[in-house]
């Protein structure tokens, strides 16, 4: 009997309390819901810079329920503060990018009063694993730039700190209208940080992503812009080692800007070469050349063989070689033959094709000598038997309502 009773009691209390605890899901979610977009914003405050994660408010529950608002602004979304969150820094950097209004300066407002250095930290670009770039601006100037920080904390070791510097030491050597702007490294109480220029546009790789025919009547300008930075980084004496489209940023009106110079090295000199010298195996694996692979001496035309894997890719809209594995990746760079590009699009003329192939050569001597001659072959020779055109207005405006 008292087992009934208890279990009696136990039923009668679920009875009463169900009913109050559905009413209560049913109001908390009409508040979250039927807000305008602007009092959405401010429903909860930003997260500061540096809060743990164990503070930062529902970030999954926060995040679902703005994007569920009608017609709310993605960039003010993104640069609301919650980017902070690891959960939400790599789609609050797709938002960025994607959104056609790619946070305008009404956007850009501060959700955090920590400086670096004499530099404000203002809105948090791309959170990384090791650095965070945000765009910064100093208090006395409305000039805005981006910055990439190494702040302070398990990461704040040696080898991160030698690589920043190391990068702003290659990218102030550099002069190009094609290559990115570098302005300042420092190291303060803050973390470490390397001062750029600040490119609003999407890069290469997520624009093939969204369609490479989309990029067909612009794919010429393009490629030999950024051949023309390439060469010139070659001129100044630096072999990039990681060129893919991931690396070039590249505007509406096709003005690129090559970025991320971590890998860089110096041309292996005659000695080295004298002695055999080896150079780390580093690079992305879809786009390294077989000499990379092996860790053999480091030589601009490696270069080469990866800007012809980016151009395969900008005009077949993938790599020259998918596999299911890393090893199985790195393998088919070193002894299989990419398809012809002419295979993808038969309107791409077999001499281009025949170029491109080229460039792809698994024997570094095959490949053509320097990136100035890649240039101008790519200015001269013929793309296209007919010459794309670009995408209609109503293309064009059923994509963005996509992208809504």
């Amino acid at each position: 009997l008292a087992a009934a009773g208890y279990n009696l009691r136990k039923l009668l209390r679920w009875i009463v309390l169900a009913p109050i605890f559905w009413l209560w899901c049913r109001l908390t979610a009409t508040i979250v819901t039927q807000v305008t977009p602007q009092s959405r914003l401010d429903v909860l405050e930003p997260v500061p810079v540096g809060t743990p994660k164990s503070r930062s408010p529902r970030p999954k529950r926060i995040f679902q329920g703005r994007l569920s608002t009608p017609h709310i602004n993605l960039s003010q979304f993104a640069a609301s503060g919650y980017t902070n969150h690891t959960e939400l820094n790599g789609f609050s950097a797709e938002l960025l990018f994607l959104s056609p209004t790619r946070f305008p300066r009404s956007a850009v407002v501060s959700t955090a009063q920590q400086f670096v250095g004499k530099y404000r930290l203002f809105h948090l670009i791309r959170g990384g694993k090791f650095f965070e770039i945000w765009a910064v601006r100093p208090p006395t100037e409305n000039t805005v730039y981006a910055m990439k920080w190494l702040p302070k904390g398990s990461h704040y070791v040696r080898e991160h700190i030698g690589g920043l510097k190391h990068e702003y030491q290659v990218g102030s050597s550099l002069d190009h209208p094609g290559i990115i702007a570098t302005y300042e490294y420092d190291n303060t109480s803050n973390g470490a940080y390397m001062l750029l220029e600040l490119f609003k546009v999407p890069n290469l790789k997520q624009q093939i992503v969204l369609g490479p025919k989309k990029l067909q009547h612009r794919a010429k300008e393009i490629i030999v812009n950024c051949a023309a930075a390439l060469a010139h980084m070659h001129e100044r004496g630096w072999v990039h080692r990681d060129i893919k489209p991931d690396n070039y940023l590249v505007r509406d009106d096709n003005v690129v800007k090559l970025i991320d110079f971590n890998l860089a090295r110096k041309p292996t000199g005659a000695l080295g070469k004298l002695l055999g010298a080896k150079s780390p195996v580093q690079g992305t694996h879809s786009y390294m050349a077989p000499e990379q692979i092996r860790g053999q001496q480091v030589e601009p035309r490696a270069d080469i063989y990866s800007f012809g894997c980016m151009v395969h890719e900008l005009l077949s809209g993938k790599p020259p070689f998918t596999a299911s594995s890393p090893n199985e990746l790195l393998q088919r760079h070193l002894s299989a033959k990419p398809q012809p590009l002419t295979v993808f699009d038969k309107n791409i003329t077999p001499e281009f094709a025949a170029y491109v192939q080229r460039m792809m050569a698994k024997d570094p001597k095959d490949r053509p000598a320097n990136m100035k001659d890649v240039m101008m072959e790519f200015k001269t020779k013929k793309l296209f038997y007919n010459t794309p055109q670009p995408p209609n207005a109503a293309d064009t405006a059923k994509t963005a309502a996509e992208e809504d």
